[in-house]
Order: structure tokens, then sequence, then C-alpha cells
């Protein structure tokens, strides 16, 4: 995303002191069956946050502000499993 964070920074910058959460979210998809990349996703979300929450960290100091804002982690997935246990227990079978 190209905007990102600089967007988020350049809005929160405009109305820090009046913002409580920054609602952030992302939608992960992996090939079916692709369960080392349906897991993987975890670490581009985890530093997704960590971006996310070191700008904020950097507009409150810009504020001088002791305020915290705070984040909202929206995110829902709908994961369908039953082709990786099917696969799972195939290669499990004696």
């Amino acid at each position: 995303m190209e905007s990102f964070p600089a967007w988020d920074q350049e809005v929160l910058d405009k109305c820090y002191d009046v913002v409580d959460y920054v609602s952030v979210h992302h939608y992960h998809s992996a090939p079916p069956g692709d369960m080392g990349a349906l897991l993987g996703g975890s670490l581009y979300y985890e530093d997704f946050i960590n971006t996310e929450i070191a700008m904020i960290d950097y507009v409150a100091s810009k504020h001088r502000s002791p305020r915290k804002v705070m984040l909202s982690i929206e995110a829902i997935a709908k994961i369908s499993l039953s082709p990786l246990i099917s696969r799972a227990s195939k290669d499990t079978d004696p």
C-alpha cells in the first residue's frame, strides 16, 4: 500500500488530541491448501501493527502529548480448514 503509513500519519497529526483509537484491518489471502502462505500472513500483519504503533508514538512525541492513542484491530476472516484437514489425514494414514 503506497500511502501506508504516510496517510495515517497525516490524518492523525491533524486530530491527535481528539482521537482515542485508530482502527486497522488487513485482508490476507492464500492459495487454497497452502498452509505456509496462510500462516505466513501473520508475519505481515505483525509488521503492519508494529509500523502503526511506531507511527502513533511518533505523532504523540511530535505533539508532546501524554495521551495514548490505542489500536482497534478489526479482523474478520473465514478460513475453510476442510481441505487442510483432509490433506493432513492423507499424510498420516498408514
